[in-house]
């Protein structure tokens, strides 16, 4: 297997010439086809391959085209001069790479990794941009803190920064004393399970619909002031992976913009014990909504009438992949994107191996 320099040029000449057949019938594959659609993942994937022998036969949807699921022997039985392989994972994609590195049949084919293709991809910054000058958002911030635990170093720390960057800001912290976590049925549920991350989905809207200022995730830490930011009406930020992050956004009092987010929980139940996966959370849902408002979800800075999308240098100048770091002099601040309600040592490992599957990729010629 010839791994190949995961650009996107690269990737696009490549496939324009093989045929693509993709490993790993994986929902980060899906999120990633739908948020990089300049990929056509959705056109180019002839078939998938997967090693779960449940999966063999199956549908598996790329933009709502249907592939089909076959087993590894199917692939190796195919015409491998007519093939391109895409590594379609995220956390088991090192893994994949050794796995196929070992079949001596594919030992000329080219291969990409899809994770690294968009690891360290800037789309855009917010260099250069025109701020609106006649604030509309109020000085507050809003934050939530549903569990009663102890409060750790970096939420500290995060609530630090808010109030050294921002001191004449009124911080608004919300609990289950003083929010009313029974007002939203998809609300409550997630409560009663104590999944607080989508409690606080809801929870966050309605308190900016309610008084505006911004939200920020408790993982919040911001580098600067953010005053150039009052004069939207409704502002939020990419993330990562073109994901369009409510980890941190603003918006005026009684905005339209944020009454139609929560309108997207009206009748949405959250239902206990249920698998929840990366299609579930909600930058996945706010990508649908503001792509149906006629936003590109292309990682570029965008303004229509005071609704703004920023670049991911504004509020994640953070690798999701590798956990590694790099505040621009463009960066208000960083999510750290804690994930308080995921599997730690499963997120350390996966973190690992991606720094090794970049550590591979950059001795790419």
């Amino acid at each position: 297997m010839i791994l190949e320099t995961n650009t996107f040029p690269n990737f696009i000449e490549m496939t324009s010439l093989k045929r693509l057949v993709a490993f790993g019938a994986t929902v980060f594959m899906q999120v990633i086809a739908e948020n990089y659609k300049e990929l056509n993942l959705d056109s180019k994937v002839d078939y998938v391959v997967d090693n779960d022998p449940k999966k063999d036969g199956t549908g598996y949807e790329l933009c709502g085209v249907v592939k089909t699921v076959h087993a590894l022997d199917y692939l190796l039985k195919d015409n491998l001069n007519e093939i391109a392989l895409l590594i379609g994972s995220d956390g088991y994609a090192l893994e994949m790479v050794r796995q196929l590195q070992e079949i001596e049949a594919l030992k000329q084919v080219p291969c990409f990794l899809l994770p690294i293709m968009i690891m360290d991809r800037v789309d855009d910054t917010c260099d250069g941009v025109a701020w609106p000058k006649e604030a509309r958002i109020p000085r507050i911030i809003h934050c939530f803190w549903f569990s009663d635990d102890e409060k750790d170093e970096l939420t500290k720390r995060c609530i630090d920064s808010w109030r050294r960057f921002c001191p004449d800001f009124e911080i608004k912290e919300w609990n289950s004393h003083n929010y009313d976590y029974t007002k939203n049925p998809y609300m409550y549920e997630a409560y009663k399970a104590r999944k607080w991350a989508y409690v606080t989905d809801y929870a966050r809207l309605d308190a900016v619909y309610e008084y505006g200022g911004f939200y920020f995730d408790m993982d919040l830490e911001l580098t600067r002031g953010i005053d150039q930011l009052l004069g939207y009406e409704f502002v939020t930020g990419f993330g990562p992976i073109r994901d369009v992050e409510l980890a941190a956004f603003g918006a005026a009092k009684g905005s339209d913009m944020v009454a139609k987010m929560l309108a997207l929980y009206d009748g949405k139940m959250f239902v206990a014990g249920s698998s929840l996966t990366l299609k579930d959370v909600q930058p996945i849902l706010m990508d649908k909504f503001m792509e149906g408002l006629g936003f590109e979800i292309d990682g570029r800075y965008q303004n229509r009438d005071g609704v703004a999308i920023l670049p991911r240098d504004v509020f994640s100048p953070r690798n999701w992949f590798t956990g590694e770091v790099e505040v621009l002099d463009s960066s208000f601040g960083v999510h750290h994107c804690a994930g308080g309600w995921v599997d730690k040592q499963a997120q350390v490992k996966r973190k690992e191996a991606l720094k090794e599957l970049k550590e591979l990729a950059r001795k790419l010629p």
